[in-house]
């Protein structure tokens, strides 16, 4: 039987993994389009993507102790092949 803090992980990894692949799939999107923002816009949107990486840093770690169920574990490499194939938009975002 699970216990309380099981459960508890298993809810929260979800809700995670839904917002990290919802922004990491708006990512090409959002680059294409960003330079049509406001600057204060543009800079904040650039450092509030940190968020998104300690979220991806829990869910992970979460992941890695077990608490995932399989379909969870499915969505989260899926976010995986995501983050792989997006990440040099953060970082072209993060250098301009």
């Amino acid at each position: 039987m699970a216990t309380q803090h099981e459960v508890k992980s298993r809810e929260r990894i979800g809700p995670i993994l839904e917002l990290l692949y919802e922004e990491w799939s708006e990512l090409p999107h959002t680059v294409a389009e960003i330079d049509s923002w406001d600057i204060g816009d543009q800079l904040q949107y650039i450092e509030e993507w940190g968020f998104n990486d300690v979220c991806l840093r829990d869910v992970t770690r979460l992941i890695e102790e077990g608490y995932a169920t399989p379909q969870q574990r499915q969505r989260y490499e899926q976010l995986l092949l995501l983050v792989a194939e997006y990440q040099p938009l953060i970082q072209q975002l993060r250098d301009s």
